[in-house]
Order: C-alpha cells, then structure tokens, then sequence
C-alpha cells in the first residue's frame, strides 16, 4: 500500500503485475442486477466487502511547448505545458461538497435546480410525499435516489438535498464508521493544458542605447503560472499535490494554489 486515506476510506496501492498508483475505494451495495440498493433512509449502503478501482494516479503522458520568437528589436518566449491521462484524489473537492460550500451544491436545493416538489406533514420525514398533504407544508428541495430498496422494488424515498450532500459527502468511509457515502466521488481526472510562463522584451537599437550612455538595454514584461486554458479538476489547481514521490502528486491535501508572478525587468550594459 502506497497511502492509506481516513481509515481505509481510499487507499492508493501497488500490487503485483498491476500499475502503481491505483485509487482503491469502498463501493456502494448492489442487487444481482447491478442496482443500487437504498436503504430506509432513503440513501445508499456502503459495500464494505467489495473494493473498488476508480483510476491511477499516473499520467499517460506529460509534456510541454515552448519557442522563442523574434521579430527585429522584440523577443517573444513562452512555455505551455500539460499533464493527460491519471486521476486526482482530492478530499478537499469531497469535504467542501458535504458541507455545501461550491456552487455546485446549489443543485436540488430548489425546483429551478431540480429539486422535488413534495409535502410534509407534522409528523416529519416518514410523511414526505410527491402530492399534496391537506395542511402539510411544501418544499422544493427533494431527491429521490436512483435504486431499489431492499424488497427489489423501485425507490420511492424522498430525502431532501442537504441530507443527500451531508450524508454522501460526509468524512471517513470504513466498517464502524460512516456508511452512507463511498470516496470515489473524491477522484477526478486530472488532464490540463497551462500558460506556464512568458515574456516580451524589447532592445533599443545601439544609436539609441548609446544616447543613454549604455551599450545594451533591454525592457520588458513577463508572467510566470499565469492560466490554464484547460483543466478538469473542478475548484482547485490541477497542481495542488505537493512532495517528491509520485503518489503525493496524487492526492490533494488542501495545499494553496501556486501564486502568479506578473513583474517588469530592465537589463543593461555599459
């Protein structure tokens, strides 16, 4: 085993004639169709028995293109770079989803997001219903979970979206511990393509240096981490992973994202 994540909730291992770095999860439980199979709360089961291959941390291929351009007195250098291929395993995504913190989790909390329409009486959850309870109060925050339940028969449960984020996304994912969420909704494929840095520079002509009582001047602007014109993980810096060995690039710890440098050089000679 290469890391062992919130008491086995995800592993990264290497095993034997297979590629190192490969994301091992707890998957949820199925019927002998293959449906998810949802309990009396009206959410999934863990399946603490089968264990899961959602991706490998490795990518297929790295790579980068740079060029210097000159045209009479200006020089143009850039550098692109890219990673393709390989999944990330991020708890920072997962955590912040369960607590409801990115846009993203706005989905469900209303009809215009795609919310449930149902009724609930005094009574509470076991009263949900699609159609209207006389003296029962509407919400718009309902989910229904794609499964069955345990008799075969198609779910019916209505659970409202801040029961479904907190309980999906929820920490720690292991027999004795939560037991509603499953942590291959932490991994995301990591592919981008990065602006890594440029630079414009400008050399006066020598009858103009000279004027200025030096032999060479050169002027210019440059930019370092600047964008990605393409990237997959959603929220955070493709490069969030920091160390040296391969597997902490495969994984994010909640580090900060690198800092963009934007600054103006001078260089001269007498």
């Amino acid at each position: 085993m290469l890391l062992d994540l919130d008491g086995g909730s995800a592993q990264i291992v290497a095993n034997i004639g297979q590629a190192a770095g490969d994301i091992i999860v707890w998957d949820y439980k199925k019927d002998a169709d293959g449906n998810y199979i949802v309990n009396d709360r009206g959410l999934y089961d863990s399946d603490f028995d089968t264990r899961l291959k959602v991706g490998n941390i490795q990518a297929d291929l790295v790579g980068g293109l740079g060029n210097n351009v000159r045209y009479k007195n200006w020089n143009l250098n850039f550098l692109i770079d890219f990673r393709w291929g390989g999944q990330i395993l991020s708890p920072t995504n997962y955590y912040a989803t369960g607590a409801g913190m990115f846009k993203s989790t706005l989905q469900y909390r209303d009809a215009a997001r795609g919310g449930l329409t149902y009724y609930e009486d005094a009574t509470g959850a076991e009263s949900r219903s699609l159609t209207p309870i006389p003296g029962g109060t509407k919400y718009d925050d309902g989910i229904i979970l794609e499964g069955v339940d345990a008799t075969g028969k198609k779910n019916e449960k209505i659970i409202t979206a801040g029961e479904y984020y907190f309980n999906t996304y929820t920490w720690g994912n292991y027999a004795g511990g939560s037991s509603t969420n499953s942590y291959k909704t932490a991994v995301y494929d990591n592919n981008f393509i990065k602006l890594r840095e440029v630079s414009l520079n400008y050399t006066l002509p020598v009858r103009l240096a000279n004027k200025a009582k030096v032999q060479h001047l050169t002027v210019g602007l440059f930019g370092r981490n600047l964008f990605y014109f393409y990237k997959t993980l959603p929220n955070l810096d493709p490069e969030v992973g920091i160390g040296t060995s391969f597997v902490s690039q495969g994984i994010d710890r909640g580090t900060s994202a690198a800092s963009r440098t934007i600054g103006a050089n001078v260089k001269l000679s007498f």
